[in-house]
């Protein structure tokens, strides 16, 4: 059995490719997308194996199109648990059990939006100064939210070139009415001088703690160091990516090399790597909707908040 197109699957299929949605806003729009496919498939097939196969070929075909996209992959593993499904004795049962797991999800979404930028707004003090790198939602929200509580603080940046998302997080603030310095990437030790917190997103963390995050996140964070500034990482607990290796696949991920030489001369080989792991000793702690955790126990606090699948 082939996958059968669906609308909602091909719909997802390409704001997976164009990259036109954030993280989270994508594994909602999976979640939607998969439980739509799921209604199909239920009026469509009459026994249990043929509906089960069809909604797991189609969940590894989402899985393979989003090697990166750790929340999105967690989300459909949570909805369609491959290691149990032989415990649903009919096509009834399982739909019971998506709908189940759909609404936890939901609820899950709710609190990131809602609890994660209040935990991160109490680390910030009145007066203090705040390095940030990237352009996470995460990041954002909370410096909103600690500015909707008439905090007085300011942010301190860098460009984060080839993508420059450290200009388009300067002008998000800005238009918001937070203090920003922005900096050219070379001058982050200066900038580095001035904070006294630092804020960083990251795209996976794996069993050992380890955190992967955009090029430049572990330059950050020993810079830091250096300092003494304290690192916390932005993220949702979905981040974490059980099947990560220490030798992940995510290193070696690279964007288009056009974006930093478009017609590079002979004998010049450009890279332009994404990702990089972070060390959990150089990190103070995970902010997420669960609260503020040690990295080396956030598997730990994971296994005891979240479904068997992690």
């Amino acid at each position: 059995m082939k996958h059968t197109s669906h609308t909602s699957i091909d719909r997802l299929l390409f704001e997976i490719k164009t990259e036109s949605l954030s993280e989270e806003r994508l594994a909602k729009e999976a979640v939607l997308a998969y439980m739509q496919y799921e209604e199909h498939c239920f009026a469509t097939y009459a026994h249990l194996s043929d509906y089960a196969r069809a909604l797991k070929q189609t969940k590894d075909l989402i899985v393979e199109h989003s090697k990166e996209h750790t929340v999105l992959k967690n989300c459909l593993h949570i909805l369609f648990p491959d290691k149990d499904i032989l415990k649903f004795q009919t096509m009834k049962e399982l739909r019971t059990h998506m709908r189940k797991q759909g609404k936890i999800l939901n609820r899950h979404f709710e609190e990131i939006i809602v609890t994660l930028p209040k935990i991160g707004a109490d680390k910030i003090k009145e007066g203090s100064v705040i390095f940030t790198f990237g352009h996470e939602a995460d990041i954002i929200n909370i410096l909103l939210h600690a500015h909707v509580q008439n905090k007085k603080f300011t942010v301190v940046n860098i460009e984060h070139r080839p993508s420059y998302s450290g200009k388009l997080l300067a002008e998000t603030l800005g238009k918001h009415g937070i203090s920003v310095v922005h900096h050219v990437d070379l001058a982050m030790r200066q900038a580095m001088k001035k904070a006294d917190l630092v804020l960083i997103g990251c795209d996976a963390i794996n069993y050992h703690g380890e955190i992967y995050g955009e090029i430049g996140s572990e330059l950050v964070c020993e810079v830091a160091e250096s300092y003494h500034v304290p690192v916390y990482v932005c993220c949702d607990s979905y981040r974490y990516d059980p099947s990560l290796t220490q030798k992940a696949h995510l290193e070696k991920v690279e964007h288009a090399t056009n974006d930093i030489w478009e017609k590079p001369p002979k004998n010049v080989t450009v890279h332009n790597y994404t990702f990089e792991k972070i060390k959990p000793t150089l990190v103070s702690g995970i902010i997420c909707e669960l609260g503020i955790i040690d990295p080396q126990k956030f598997v730990f606090k994971i296994k005891e908040n979240t479904e068997s699948y992690f």
